[in-house]
């Protein structure tokens, strides 16, 4: 991904650095009996081909594992030579359905987390559900796309799972709140 100021922050920039740096100063230091899982949020369809090149890489480096996997991973009956590796999407939303074409081309299954009061929310007032409950902030220069700020379908959630991904709850509302 190349740096565009309205998204990378000088914080982030940072970040990037110093994680390629110790990527490619270090040896790969994850354990064969390590289990990697990384979380997605959204998905946007104007970053899909950089998740591509991320899929590419975990698949070069990583045993990716289905979420179904899970009990033989915690068993000690899964063997790899390899660390494990399992994908997750949080907040159900639309545009993570990108994502899962992706995922589908490779035949890699993933744990989508749904907020069933987003999904059970007027597709027409989702977006203000979207800012009140899930993400208050936004980078217009990120999140802009109607599937940005609206949730998968039931119907979505029944083809994912047909598909084999699994699908959990991410709480019922994701209500942020805070306490003094």
């Amino acid at each position: 991904m190349q740096y565009d100021p309205q998204i990378h922050s000088n914080n982030l920039r940072l970040k990037s650095l110093i994680g390629s740096l110790e990527y490619y100063l270090s040896p790969f230091t994850h354990n064969k009996n390590d289990l990697i899982v990384v979380n997605y949020h959204g998905t946007q369809k104007k970053f899909i081909d950089n998740f591509k090149k991320q899929v590419t890489f975990f698949r070069e480096h990583f045993n990716i594992i289905s979420p179904f996997q899970l009990d033989s991973f915690y068993s000690n009956e899964w063997r790899s030579e390899k660390p494990s590796f399992l994908f997750t999407f949080d907040d159900g939303i639309k545009n993570n359905l990108f994502a899962a074409e992706v995922l589908d081309q490779y035949n890699i299954k993933a744990i989508f987390f749904v907020v069933p009061d987003f999904i059970d929310t007027p597709e027409g007032i989702q977006k203000d559900f979207f800012l009140k409950n899930i993400r208050p902030v936004i980078n217009t220069a990120i999140d802009k796309e109607p599937e940005d700020f609206t949730s998968m379908t039931k119907k979505d959630l029944k083809m994912l799972s047909e598909k084999g991904h699994a699908i959990g709850s991410h709480t019922t509302t994701h209500t942020l709140t805070s306490r003094s």
